[in-house]
């Protein structure tokens, strides 16, 4: 919203581009968890269409990246 309202003022595009980005891990992170965890091996061994849909549900790659190395911690 900043953004399309005041263009010329870009000093803070970076921290609210991190903000953001930081947000969508997080949710990612938290829809991963609330799914059980699903592992990559998991997806590929139990078919083509199941397996991807159970990741894509779950956060997906990125719930997938941020979730695995902060469960195993």
């Amino acid at each position: 919203m900043r953004l399309f309202r005041t263009p010329q003022a870009h000093d803070n595009n970076g921290r609210v581009a991190l903000g953001l980005a930081i947000i969508l891990a997080a949710g990612a992170y938290l829809a991963h968890l609330a799914a059980g965890l699903p592992s990559i091996n998991e997806t590929f061994e139990q078919g083509e269409a199941y397996g991807f849909e159970q990741m894509l549900s779950s956060g997906g790659v990125i719930g997938y990246l941020v979730a695995v190395p902060m469960a195993s911690w």
